[in-house]
């Protein structure tokens, strides 16, 4: 169902039935408890790494952990093989869904949460399921995963199927976000900005409760990205906000004077961004000092550009930040809950 909330309330519903059916039940937390061990190893690899510029959305993240709860439930041996199929599916055709709601409800490109799940194109498939849950080519889960850098599932090696392969399990993190359910409809939410004199209807895909589940979750599991969500929020809190250059360029020129935490951007090799840095200097030191800061510059640029349309597109989605058009420019401003987030931080620095 489509839902319209305004000042009159007005409701909208929806031309076609669309169904959801293929969902996971609803789980409760005392369901998720008896599925957690609690002797499951914690990863520390997000405290100093920041979330891959090629995820914009974490909904998935949710996903991954409600079907394999439900999975437990149900019986079903959650293999690697089992679970990655059944994650694949789901993604799939909640995208198909979904995406019906929200060409019925006019939502474009840049806010659909649909664009975080997988097309039918079996590479993108793959691609999808390797992001999130570190799926690899022969149906097996490797460590580099969202879900598993953030301590949410991983192998369990000590449990096994009837065919002794090892099996997926839960780790105590999942607790905060397995119970998050994916919209089933849209509700649109209008902001107001600039004293009223500028109204944009947005979809809210997840409630304030869910979204402050899902921060508390972040702060605890992933610093490196918390510090980082927390930079890029604070510059969308001024009277018209930010674009995104403004923000790209600000990281630039705090990287440039080390204000930057050093852990935070690395190279594709790994390699800490002010040891590429310095590289360049020595090896450009010939150039005219111009051309050598523009080197260092376009570098910096293509290296830290899509980290912040990443970062946008999941505060986005957690609705704390309302995009808008000013001239030819997008810019983004801290929503009321954004405010909210942004002195949260502070207490947890």
């Amino acid at each position: 169902m489509v839902v319209i909330i305004r000042s009159d309330s007005e409701t909208m519903s929806p031309k076609s039935q669309i169904s959801f059916d293929f969902m996971p039940e609803s789980i409760t937390d005392e369901e998720v408890s008896q599925f957690i061990r609690e002797s499951f190893p914690e990863s520390n690899e997000m405290e100093t790494e920041l979330i891959s510029d090629r995820i914009n959305r974490l909904a998935p993240l949710y996903l991954a952990a409600t079907i394999l709860v439900d999975m437990k439930k149900q019986g079903i041996d959650t293999t690697e093989k089992n679970f990655i199929s059944e994650f694949g599916s789901i993604g799939r055709q909640y995208r198909k869904a979904l995406r019906e709601l929200e060409n019925e409800a006019g939502i474009g490109r840049g806010l659909r949460l649909s664009d975080g799940f997988p097309q039918d194109e079996s590479e993108h498939l793959r691609t999808w399921t390797r992001m999130y849950v570190g799926a690899s080519n022969d149906m097996t889960l490797g460590s580099d995963g969202l879900a598993q850098k953030l301590g949410v599932l991983d192998i369990d090696e000590k449990e096994r199927s009837e065919d002794n392969e090892p099996l997926i399990t839960l780790g105590s993190s999942s607790s905060d976000i397995v119970s998050i359910e994916l919209p089933k409809s849209i509700t649109i939410k209008t902001h107001k900005l600039f004293r009223e004199t500028k109204i944009v209807d947005l979809p809210e895909w997840f409630d304030k409760n869910d979204v402050n589940r899902i921060m508390s979750f972040l702060i605890e599991n992933a610093k490196e990205e918390v510090r980082w969500m927390k930079s890029v929020l604070s510059q969308t809190e001024g009277y018209i906000g930010a674009d995104a250059r403004d923000i790209v360029n600000k990281e630039i020129e705090y990287v440039r004077s080390r204000k930057s935490p050093s852990s935070r951007w690395k190279n594709q090799n790994g390699e800490p961004i002010h040891e590429v840095i310095d590289r360049i200097s020595e090896s450009g030191k010939d150039l005219q000092e111009e051309d050598r800061e523009q080197l260092i510059f376009d570098m910096l640029e293509k290296r830290i550009s899509p980290t912040v349309a990443s970062t946008l597109g999941r505060l986005k989605e957690l609705g704390l930040v309302v995009p808008y058009r000013k001239g030819r420019f997008l810019y983004y401003k801290s929503t009321d809950l954004g405010q909210f987030w942004i002195q949260e931080f502070d207490k947890h620095d």
